[in-house]
């Protein structure tokens, strides 16, 4: 018989999954941890609503591949120039 999983081993996997799927032995094993253990549960919980947040956010920021917004603009550039040479980091 396979022992438990315990919940530092839980918090790995359920990270893990976010990335590779994981085996269907080691799903079932985390569901029933899932089931009998609430914190881990609601660590679940909380890092699929993260995941949803930040993907979510990343495609309010995709931006077309030929458009660079990340430039700064030359008013930016001359503040932060101004602020590194005030302190004397230029």
């Amino acid at each position: 018989m396979t022992e438990m999983l315990n919940c530092q081993k839980v918090s790995f996997l359920l990270s893990q999954s976010l990335d590779t799927p994981l085996p269907w032995i080691m799903r079932a094993r985390l569901g029933l941890h899932l089931l009998m253990c609430r914190r881990c549960a609601a660590f679940r919980r909380q890092i699929l609503v993260l995941t949803s947040v930040v993907r979510g956010a990343a495609a309010a920021l995709a931006v077309d591949p030929g458009h660079d917004t990340a430039a700064l603009s030359p008013a930016a550039r001359a503040r932060i120039k101004e602020l590194l040479a005030s302190q004397g980091a230029a």
